[in-house]
């Protein structure tokens, strides 16, 4: 589980949010180019329940047995069901703005990911937590571009599931 020995708190930016959760606030592009390199905190975490990846399944169809079906996990070597990498990766706009609250923009767009690696298996029931760092803002017209790379865990930080470099746009009032 996440503890302050992790991440020291001098790493960790902002003020606390709901939950507890390290905030930190862009009021425009100057404050989001601060916020390239700084480690936005940790968020959650999310129980991965059985129902949940279910739901998952049912939206994708993709019901391989290793997800849906423990005696086949079981059978596969596994010691219970696993989630889709996908849904990991997926719940990335519900556990960054645990971190990080733009404000000011007229609208945002989640452009996509640029990048996603699964690099360790989801059991069910595990709590998933994350840490972001912003790797780069750039300037498009009137725009910002913000390319974050979320870091989807269990237990540590430094033994990540997924990493997951995802590209957002917030354009600014004119």
């Amino acid at each position: 589980m996440y503890d302050s020995e992790t991440i020291p708190q001098e790493q960790i930016q902002g003020r606390t949010g709901q939950g507890g959760h390290s905030m930190n606030i862009a009021t425009s592009h100057e404050e989001l180019k601060q916020l390239i390199g700084v480690n936005l905190g940790v968020a959650g975490p999310v129980i991965i329940t059985q129902s949940m990846i279910n739901q998952f399944a049912d939206a994708t169809d993709d019901h391989q047995g290793i997800h849906v079906d423990p005696d086949a996990a079981v059978a596969a070597g596994m010691a219970t069901t696993i989630a889709h990498g996908y849904l990991i990766s997926a719940l990335g706009p519900s556990l960054l703005p645990q971190l990080l609250e733009v404000t000011g923009f007229t609208h945002a767009l989640n452009i996509g990911s640029d990048r996603i690696r699964y690099t360790a298996m989801v059991p069910v029931d595990s709590k998933l937590m994350a840490t972001a760092v912003i790797e780069d803002v750039a300037d498009k017209n009137n725009a910002s571009q913000v390319t974050v790379k979320i870091i989807y865990f269990i237990e540590k930080p430094d033994e990540p599931s997924c990493v997951a470099n995802v590209i957002y746009r917030y354009i600014w009032p004119s």
